[in-house]
């Protein structure tokens, strides 16, 4: 029983090993770069090894994209949980003015969040944009991603029709790519091409051009 459990640990050791060498990968060269052989050199073990794991490579991107999104659940339900705060706060606005300060705030905690995540998980970033980027993906892994995505825009879009957008999923669809647009160009080309002050700035126009009744920057 003690060999097996000693098996047992090894095994579950080695497979978040290839899990992490395969998040590398696609980080540094994009799904289209990950392969058995790459990702069995990233891990530094056999390369029948990733196929005994994980079978296809299909299988293995799908795990790499479920792991991947487990290990950031924290930090989005943080992030969601200070959004949401600000849409209620907005909510019971009644002046352009108080509307406005809602608005930069937002605008902020989104530009913030951003840049926090290209300074302190640069991985993970590019991890989920080399997924979510990707211009193929495997049939199930690509339901995922796309399910992923509409969640973002549905969660997006009810706070936004809560708040006076007349096309909330139209809003919601836009303010997603302008966010994905600036977390893309935090992972290539960095903060001197797009800084915190810009993508703030992006994200308040973005907010004032979907609602109501918002005025100038306080």
């Amino acid at each position: 029983m003690a060999g097996q459990v000693l098996f047992t640990s090894k095994g579950e050791q080695t497979r978040t090993k290839i899990l992490r060498a395969a998040q590398r990968v696609i980080a540094e060269q994009g799904v289209g770069g990950a392969s058995h052989r790459a990702i069995a050199a990233q891990a530094e073990v056999k390369l029948s090894l990733t196929s005994y794991y994980f079978g296809s490579l299909a299988e293995l991107l799908e795990a790499a994209w479920d792991d991947h999104r487990a290990r950031s659940a924290p930090y989005s339900v943080a992030m969601l949980t200070r959004m949401m705060e600000i849409f209620q706060e907005l909510r019971v606005a009644r002046t352009s003015r108080a509307r406005a300060r809602h608005v930069l705030a937002l605008a902020d905690h989104l530009a913030s969040y951003i840049a926090q995540e290209a300074r302190d998980r640069q991985l993970d970033l590019a991890i989920d944009c080399s997924f979510l980027f990707a211009w193929s993906l495997p049939d199930t892994l690509r339901q995922k991603v796309v399910a992923h995505n509409r969640l973002w825009v549905s969660r997006i879009a009810e706070q936004l029709r809560r708040v006076g957008s007349t096309n909330p999923d139209m809003d919601a669809q836009n303010w997603l790519a302008v966010a994905r647009y600036c977390e893309f160009s935090q992972v290539t080309y960095g903060r001197e091409v797009l800084g915190e002050a810009e993508m703030r700035q992006r994200f308040f126009c973005l907010l004032k051009g979907m609602l109501p009744n918002v005025g100038d920057v306080p």
